[in-house]
């Protein structure tokens, strides 16, 4: 296949996918997902997994829409870090927000390395490199998700009994 042959395809595919990624989109509300994991018996990585159900939903041939679902997903939540850190210092105290940011930093740090892991074992597995992408991104978009929850949750109000 000579470099213009898959320009032009590559291009194709993205010409084509382009309807289905405006279509593929998490839509993430912070205020639901905090009320979900406040919920009974709830799990914040089951309702991150729940918000990003629409990113699952994409059809295998298009790994590429998926990822970026996921990628817009993450950056929802790494968005709100800083308020959400602001928060807890507002809440706590100076000397806990220098902890929170710590731990946040080196907690996101941690679970992306694991991510990585993953991904290596998958690859050495022999999967195909978009697969790879599409669940290296989903990863970071739980990841991501689940220690955005976290920390919201120090600072949310407690719902009533």
């Amino acid at each position: 296949m000579t470099i213009r042959t898959a320009v032009i395809a590559a291009a194709s595919l993205c010409l084509c996918a382009v309807p289905q990624a405006r279509a593929a989109s998490a839509d993430i509300s912070p205020d639901e997902l905090i009320s979900c994991a406040q919920g009974p018996a709830a799990s914040g990585a089951l309702c991150i997994s729940q918000a990003l159900e629409p990113c699952d939903a994409v059809v295998p041939e298009t790994p590429a829409v998926a990822a970026l679902c996921y990628t817009q997903a993450r950056e929802v939540f790494e968005a709100d870090f800083p308020a959400a850190l602001e928060a807890v210092t507002a809440k706590e105290g100076e000397a806990t927000g220098a902890e929170a940011r710590i731990v946040v930093k080196y907690e996101v740090l941690t679970r992306a390395l694991l991510c990585e892991r993953d991904m290596e074992l998958l690859a050495l597995e022999g999967a195909p490199e978009d697969e790879i992408t599409r669940r290296q991104a989903r990863c970071m978009a739980l990841v991501t998700g689940d220690i955005w929850l976290r920390l919201r949750l120090t600072t949310a109000p407690r719902p009533k009994p």
